[in-house]
């Protein structure tokens, strides 16, 4: 939807002021301006609090005094039509499109984000070469599958840039290396590590096995792309340029910035509630193995199989995602329909407590394994372990009862 809205401020913002639209700028009028009057500049913007932007933002401003022109292209998804099951399922429409600077801030500092522009070292030709090619794809529309990894804000961005340069030679810093060889997950761990929430979701999400690929040194997250932009040195007949400026200027929000530090404390939160389930869990289960507290015990187990059920279904309706990093998660083994089936139809069978005690030697291998999974993560693995207490319980409680019966 703020495609469209873009897309259509872009045409109808410049007839009101009696401008050329952002995509009608001809190469014969910049090529009439001195270099200084055209200007070039990479936005980024601090974390929000949606999914699909927890990561941040990046963003192109192109700026022409002379024709009253200054436009950020962005490069945005079709969300209109069931948003969250189109961004989930790479299934979403995406492409660039362009809005007045002021209008492109504005819906940031509602949103309290912090927004840094640092300039572009770039040839009078290559900004031209930079417009054009934006307002090309403009012209295409949204044509193009949004994917976490290979498709995005951050990727595009850096793409168009680089295929703007008429430059005789482009050394670009490998930051793969100072990462120690870093995956794509690790990256995307990294880039969210001032929301453990949505990291943890995300490193729950992708279970495919390309996530788990080296990470591209320049593409992955926005601020990455800064980073290595900074790093990348352009060679031409004139001499020797850094693409991207050091000395970043403030357009939106806080010079505290473009806040990506981790947040200690919500890790520490996150790791004191798996605590805490443990703690209730092996409370109740020594109660419920002395009779007592059983219809607790039996709400408690209710919510551990309705989360364990939705974790599952969620997970199993990744696999038929379209992005490059789902598929089949390991999570699968321990969160999955098992225990509702078991629940459901088999209550009455003898084997009812056995089936629960599997669970539970599968639930403590997959927590031993724990090194060896790249997805795993100790809170959710506290919920593993949560889940092997009371299954344990079960089987216990189960077998106790038949053979007091016989």
């Amino acid at each position: 939807m703020r495609l469209k809205i873009l897309s259509l401020l872009l045409v109808i913002v410049p007839m009101l002021a009696h401008a050329e639209p952002a995509g009608a700028l001809s190469a014969d009028s910049l090529k009439k301006s001195p270099d200084k009057e055209i200007s070039a500049s990479v936005l980024l913007v601090s974390p929000g609090n949606k999914a699909y932007s927890a990561a941040g933002h990046l963003a192109i401003r192109m700026q022409y005094p002379a024709a009253v022109l200054d436009y950020c292209f962005t490069f945005e998804m079709d969300l209109q039509d069931r948003p969250l099951r189109r961004f989930f399922f790479a299934d979403a429409n995406a492409g660039f499109a362009a809005a007045p600077t002021e209008m492109f801030l504005s819906q940031y500092q509602k949103e309290r984000r912090t927004v840094m522009s640092y300039p572009l070292d770039m040839t009078h030709k290559e900004k031209q070469n930079l417009w054009r090619n934006l307002d090309n794809e403009i012209k295409k529309g949204p044509y193009r599958k949004f994917d976490i990894f290979k498709d995005n804000c951050t990727s595009s961005c850096v793409d168009i840039i680089m295929a703007s340069l008429e430059a005789d030679d482009i050394s670009e810093k490998d930051l793969s290396e100072e990462k120690n060889g870093f995956t794509r997950r690790d990256q995307l761990k990294s880039s969210l590590r001032q929301s453990p929430i949505y990291q943890m979701f995300w490193n729950f999400t992708l279970g495919g096995v390309e996530a788990d690929e080296k990470a591209d040194s320049r593409c992955d997250t926005p601020l990455d792309a800064v980073t290595a932009l900074m790093q990348t040195t352009v060679v031409d007949s004139i001499g020797s340029r850094t693409l991207l400026s050091r000395h970043a200027s403030l357009l939106a929000g806080e010079m505290n910035p473009v806040s990506f530090e981790p947040s200690d404390l919500k890790n520490t939160m996150l790791l004191l509630i798996g605590l805490m389930l443990i703690i209730f869990a092996a409370t109740l289960t020594a109660a419920n193995m002395r009779n007592a507290l059983t219809q607790a015990g039996v709400v408690f187990d209710a919510f551990l199989i309705i989360v364990e059920t939705i974790l599952g279904l969620w997970l199993t309706l990744m696999i038929f995602s379209n992005h490059s990093a789902t598929g089949w998660n390991p999570y699968l083994l321990v969160f999955n329909l098992i225990p509702l089936t078991v629940w459901l139809l088999f209550r009455r069978n003898k084997h009812y407590g056995t089936i629960f005690g599997v669970f539970c030697i599968v639930a403590v291998i997959f927590v031993v394994a724990t090194p060896f999974i790249p997805c795993a993560q100790w809170p959710l693995q506290m919920l593993v372990i949560t889940m092997a207490i009371r299954c344990l319980n079960r089987y216990f409680i189960t077998n106790f009862e038949k053979k007091r019966r016989v």
